[in-house]
């Protein structure tokens, strides 16, 4: 098993008699040629031990012979119905694929999945998220042009693409390390380091794909410094806007965007950590337009948990 991905549904949204009817735990891995999927379901709030509730040793979600050998790289994300979304890295012409997996355990798509794009180009590491209508966002790095740039496409319940074919181009700036998450009005927000440097960047698409906070997004972090890998995540505030934290040179920042892109925590955002060895942050919704941020602090050797309000107030 050469890759895991391990999703967990928000339980705080759903009381625990409906946890038996959805996934709570779904899990995506390689396994040498071939992408495989894995749905848990948790019964009751005390927590029994997990049962696979489709195959014991998992469902072929893609089983093509020509990746064999290749890391496949597969995300998973809920669809709200106890089944799954699931793309991956596909080395049929190095595109992204996507599939969804019916709560019964069946492929409701095509077999082998349903290419985003078909480019000679290289396309790499896919994030997906539903988006609460039966379909979901895809974004990746994409190898069209001089460099890797962060590409987009919705994709409606029955696997068609909603955005211009081959995705939308988030930014004119190009980026590493993506990070989605849907927005209000079926907008999707994207976040990413930009260029592999030093700058973090966040860019909202509306329900058409257009660029809503011009052709490069907007800058949250310049200058010097390294941001950490897959370090930069994005929650929507709520009110069309977002909130991003990243991890640069060790310490945790973030900031808020309002729905016309202007940044709401002053220039440089907040800094959330004191010491400088900070690393895997996290973020959630407080569901009143803040956010809720964690992160491993390696000095304390513990992980760390923080509040910002909509207002930028510490809570």
């Amino acid at each position: 098993m050469s890759h895991c991905e391990t999703t967990h549904s928000e339980r705080s949204k759903h009381p625990p008699n409906e946890w038996p009817l959805r996934a709570d735990l779904a899990s995506i891995w390689n396994s040498r040629s071939y992408c495989y999927l894995l749905i848990f379901c948790l019964a009751t709030s005390a927590v029994p031990p997990a049962a696979s509730q489709w195959k014991p040793n998992g469902i072929p979600v893609c089983d093509t012979t020509i990746n064999l050998g290749f890391s496949l790289l597969p995300k998973v994300a809920e669809d709200g119905h106890g089944g799954a979304f699931v793309c991956w890295h596909d080395y049929r012409n190095a595109d992204i694929f996507i599939q969804h997996v019916g709560h019964d355990g069946r492929m409701l798509w095509q077999k082998n999945g349903v290419p985003l794009i078909d480019d000679s180009s290289f396309q790499q590491y896919p994030r997906i998220v539903a988006d609460g209508e039966g379909g979901a966002f895809i974004a990746w790095e994409d190898g069209r042009g001089d460099n890797l740039y962060p590409y987009a496409q919705h994709i409606d319940s029955s696997g068609l693409s909603l955005w211009p074919p081959g995705g939308i181009k988030v930014s004119d700036r190009s980026g590493l390390f993506i990070s989605i998450r849907p927005s209000e009005g079926g907008s999707l927000l994207v976040a990413w380091n930009g260029g592999g440097g030093p700058d973090v960047l966040v860019q909202k698409l509306d329900g058409s794909g257009v660029r809503c906070w011009g052709d490069s997004g907007v800058f949250l972090s310049r200058g010097q410094g390294d941001v950490a890998a897959n370090d930069v995540l994005v929650e929507t505030d709520m009110s069309g806007g977002a909130i991003v934290v990243w991890s640069k040179d060790g310490i945790i920042r973030c900031q808020r965007v309002d729905d016309l892109g202007n940044v709401r925590w002053g220039e440089t955002g907040i800094r959330l950590s004191d010491s400088t060895r900070n690393v895997s942050v996290g973020i959630s919704s407080d569901g009143s337009g803040g956010a809720l941020f964690s992160w491993g602090d390696l000095v304390r050797n513990e992980m760390v948990a923080q509040r910002v309000r909509a207002s930028g107030d510490i809570a």
